[in-house]
């Protein structure tokens, strides 16, 4: 390159009789000009492409932070009504009131940053990670009414387990006449007692159901 940018100056020296000192200097100016910008479209090109790895690794990132956290908290709660539950009836009434009570300080917290997780990156994937840049995308696109739907349905899901289930169940879980009265023989009143923590616990597994069912339209 240098070498053409030579040549032709050197046409123009001894066409126009340019001095030799304005001959090199200008042949400098040019042969850094030049490399200049091949230095800025080489750099540009390969800031462009580290930025698309970046995002690229990012967005994958969130998903599998996002699928985890899922995991954990559909998996966490599904697990304590459907196996742990089920498996205490064979305990005596006092045993199964200090289980469940340790059991529920224990999980609730990180079952509820499981949750929060969950719709954090969720927004996130679905708005600077995804196609959802303005309120019309959320309105009138199928992608932002499905990922609306989830998001209101994560948010309540996530409210009611921790307002509503978990006070509901400890209030149970702390009533120590309602277990000894189980603990005596008269077990009609926690069996009822422990009949509406299921029916209150079911919204919570119903709002699962619909964050799936809208994981999978928007996957």
């Amino acid at each position: 390159m240098l070498r053409i940018l030579h040549a032709k100056l050197k046409n123009s020296l001894l066409t126009r009789r340019l001095p030799k000192a304005t001959f090199f200097i200008l042949a400098d100016v040019m042969a850094i000009t030049s490399c200049r910008h091949l230095a800025v479209y080489n750099g540009g090109k390969q800031h462009k492409k580290r930025g698309l790895f970046m995002a690229w690794t990012s967005r994958d990132f969130l998903l599998g932070v996002h699928l985890v956290a899922a995991i954990m908290w559909v998996g966490g709660v599904a697990f304590i009504g459907w196996a742990v539950y089920p498996a205490s009836r064979f305990m005596r009434p006092l045993q199964r009131q200090q289980f469940f009570r340790s059991l529920m300080q224990w999980s609730h917290r990180p079952l509820a940053a499981a949750g929060a997780v969950v719709i954090t990156t969720g927004i996130w994937l679905g708005t600077a990670a995804g196609p959802i840049h303005s309120w019309a995308d959320v309105w009138l696109t199928a992608y932002g009414r499905v990922w609306l739907t989830a998001l209101l349905t994560g948010t309540a899901t996530l409210a009611w387990g921790m307002f509503v289930g978990y006070r509901k169940a400890m209030t149970v879980f702390a009533d120590e006449e309602l277990w000894q009265q189980a603990e005596h023989g008269n077990d009609a009143p926690l069996k009822n007692a422990m009949t509406s923590i299921i029916a209150i616990q079911s919204v919570e597994a119903a709002g699962f159901v619909v964050l799936i069912l809208c994981m999978l339209l928007l996957s």
